[in-house]
């Protein structure tokens, strides 16, 4: 019998024991850069043995900074005077921890475990379980991390879930808000950050047949940002994974575009394994997925000011688990200023056309282009008259009324205002990929015919050479017919 699809998010406790009392705690986000300390928030008082803690030792069990799946430790050994706490602020206090001096990476996960029994509730009867990953990301632009106490966080959209749409979970025995023990995962997991994370199982038994589960951020500003990119937790703890059937895809879209798949997972064959499906054909051929959460990015490129991120996918049984946490979009600040790739001709040269046209490519998406913005350039030829059609960081420049003969290219005027979506002026060097026309308007002339031979001659054939003002093609003896008053008859060879 089919169960129903299970969105659900999780309070982790150690040993798989569930306490709702347990502390919460908060990793501020580090910014990029060297740093000597970590921050953390607490969500309730402490218990008087915790605040009393002033060695990191005592206090964290790892540090770990994670570069897209590449994790690298930061000291933690014992060293006293390295914690110091503040609890001036009611029910919130917030542990400073002395680390050595690392440098953070934009976009990097820094993840924190506590020493078993550290952080407990003023009563002292819970403490954070030192299995819990405390994650923040580094100078984020935008997180799903699905953590909070009562209902979702407001920066996504998802689908409705059973009868308690947006409602939380426990981990362990996953009891919902209201109680019901309905929503129990197959298998355990880990490597989930944080305290809470979203799973589903049996998409069709709660939305029909192809309705696909998703979790879809809010609209996300990227315009000051370059080199974006998407990371996101996913782990596969159920069995009976089936292809072209069971799929989670990550994608993207910008102002209102169609979305655009960068990322792909999928069963592996008929009920077999889940994968990544790296060619997007609804076979997993890549790296499994299992119950322990694996961390995968992927690139963004940046076509517009307005982003959006979507996790879907779908499934048919309730063996069929996915987990998902930690959606994360990341980018540096977006200083480098647009390039002109390439200008190349549309058509042939030479050419006697009255207008041509050149493709000029980009380096990335660029906004604010006109005719104003380009000139033609040569010697000899010219166009009085330039229009422009394209968008994103392709463009088609026509050059009208050409008169003149000679070479004709494209060039920037002095008045271009062409800039990439975060503001940055175009670099208006030229390409090494500069085409040019070869316009000939001017017809060919015969400049000379000369004898070859001897003026007088007896000879049955006589040549001539003649020279034309240009190289020229197509000449055959149909051209020519014979001038004078030769008796007898005559033919041109």
């Amino acid at each position: 019998m089919k169960q129903s699809l299970r969105i659900v998010f999780f309070l982790t406790t150690i040993i798989g024991t569930v306490n709702a009392q347990s502390p919460i705690a908060t990793l501020s986000s580090p910014a990029a850069g060297s740093s000597t300390t970590l921050t953390i928030t607490f969500n309730e008082t402490l218990n008087a043995a915790t605040l009393a803690i002033t060695n990191r030792a005592n206090l964290l069990a790892s540090v770990t900074n994670d570069v897209y799946g590449s994790a690298t430790a930061v000291s933690v050994s014992s060293v006293a005077s390295t914690v110091s706490w503040n609890t001036t602020v009611p029910t919130a206090p917030v542990a400073t921890v002395t680390i050595p001096s690392t440098t953070f990476v934009n976009g990097q996960s820094v993840r924190i475990r506590f020493v078993t029994n550290a952080v407990r509730n003023s009563a002292g009867t819970s403490s954070i379980p030192n299995t819990l990953n405390v994650e923040a990301v580094v100078d984020p632009i935008y997180v799903i991390n699905f953590e909070g106490t009562t209902g979702y966080t407001n920066n996504f959209t998802v689908n409705g879930n059973d009868d308690q749409s947006a409602s939380r979970f426990y981990f362990g025995d996953e009891n919902d808000l209201t109680g019901a023990d309905d929503h129990d995962l197959a298998n355990a997991i880990s490597n989930f950050e944080g305290n809470y994370y979203t799973a589903y199982e049996d998409a069709d038994a709660v939305w029909g047949a192809s309705t696909l589960f998703h979790v879809t951020s809010n609209s996300i500003a990227v315009s000051a940002f370059e080199n974006l990119r998407v990371s996101l937790l996913v782990g596969a703890p159920g069995s009976g994974y089936d292809n072209n059937v069971d799929t989670v895809s990550v994608a993207y879209s910008y102002d209102g575009t169609n979305y655009t798949r960068v990322g792909a997972f999928a069963g592996a064959g008929a009920n077999s394994t889940f994968n990544v499906d790296a060619n997007f054909d609804g076979t997993g051929e890549g790296t499994q997925l299992t119950s322990a959460l694996a961390n995968f990015s992927f690139n963004i490129p940046k076509r517009g000011s307005t982003l959006h991120v979507r996790v879907r996918g779908y499934n048919t049984a309730a063996a069929e688990e996915y987990v998902i946490d930690n959606i994360r979009v990341t980018g540096t600040p977006d200083v480098t200023a647009p390039v002109t790739s390439s200008i190349v001709r549309v058509g042939s040269t030479p050419t006697t056309a009255a207008s041509v046209q050149f493709t000029v490519t980009f380096s990335e998406y660029v906004q604010n282009v006109n005719a104003a913005d380009f000139v033609g350039t040569g010697t000899g030829a010219a166009g009085t008259g330039i229009s422009v059609t394209g968008s994103g960081n392709t463009y088609t420049v026509t050059v009208n009324t050409i008169t003149g003969d000679g070479p004709l290219g494209l060039g920037f005027s002095g008045s271009v205002d062409i800039t990439d979506i975060a503001g940055n002026a175009l670099n208006t060097t030229a390409p090494g990929t500069n085409e040019q026309y070869t316009v000939d308007n001017t017809p060919p002339a015969i400049s000379t015919i000369a004898l070859v031979d001897a003026e007088k001659t007896s000879a049955n054939t006589v040549d001539f050479t003649v020279t034309f003002s240009e190289s020229v093609s197509g000449v055959t003896t149909s051209d020519f017919a014979l001038d004078g008053t030769l008796s007898g008859s005559s033919s041109v060879t």
